[in-house]
């Protein structure tokens, strides 16, 4: 099962209580790399009244390196927490969504040959609501950061920006998920002053708001992941 959510994505469906690692396990952490599938892209999703209302288009933000910018914020709320850690960001291309068990194992062989001992996932979450017994609102799968609004009958009632994403430790002798955790049902505040259009009909003035708007809404929720990740199971 675990080496399943690695060849998934490095995605793992927040829907009980985050894993926790021990004493004994956060001793053991000496060297993390800090690996992310988020790409740069933004998806715009529209949520209707029915599904034919159902919107989706993805943007290439490639130009504001924000999946770089969330993952050096990880890196530094981690030293933070685990400053006798060392965390290093390693720039991995996934080629395919779903690793195959050879690519997986030449990526575990590449990092533990390099010295790591651990690796830090970061992936999408997704947006989540946990109404009618929990279902997602936009998928994990989704892979980039989320413009998302819903509307009935033309009246936008949520128009969010947001960078979700989830953390998953990983111990790299035996690929054991020690911990994760996510920002999956923290929804940022909606915001005004830009409405979701096509990408390439945004000013730049509007696009230097949204770029703005994820770097906040990383920084408001990431120091809460990461903490999370970094807390220490207690005894049963």
């Amino acid at each position: 099962m675990l080496l399943r959510t690695l060849l998934i994505g490095l995605i793992i469906t927040f829907t009980g209580c985050a894993q926790q690692m021990t004493h004994e396990e956060f001793n053991s952490i000496k060297k993390v790399a800090v690996i992310t599938r988020i790409k740069d892209e933004l998806y715009f999703y529209n949520r209707g009244l029915t599904i034919f209302e159902n919107k989706a288009i993805n943007a290439n933000i490639s130009d504001w390196k924000l999946s770089n910018y969330l993952t050096k914020r990880i890196i530094t709320d981690a030293h933070e927490n685990a400053p006798s850690i060392e965390f290093i960001q390693v720039p991995y291309e996934f080629k395919n969504r779903q690793l195959s068990v050879e690519d997986k194992n030449i990526l575990v062989e590449k990092l533990k040959a390099e010295g790591f001992d651990t690796m830090i996932g970061i992936g999408n979450a997704g947006i989540y609501s946990a109404s009618g017994g929990g279902y997602y609102l936009v998928p994990p799968e989704i892979g980039g950061f989320i413009f998302y609004t819903t509307s009935v009958f033309g009246n936008d009632l949520r128009n969010q920006i947001c960078p979700q994403f989830s953390l998953e430790v990983f111990r790299l002798s035996d690929m054991k998920l020690l911990s994760n955790s996510s920002n999956n049902m923290r929804y940022p505040e909606p915001i005004k002053t830009v409405e979701a259009k096509p990408f390439d009909l945004y000013t730049d003035n509007e696009k230097s708001i949204i770029k703005t708007e994820l770097e906040k809404n990383i920084d408001d929720s990431a120091k809460e992941v990461v903490k999370n990740i970094f807390t220490i199971k207690q005894s049963e």
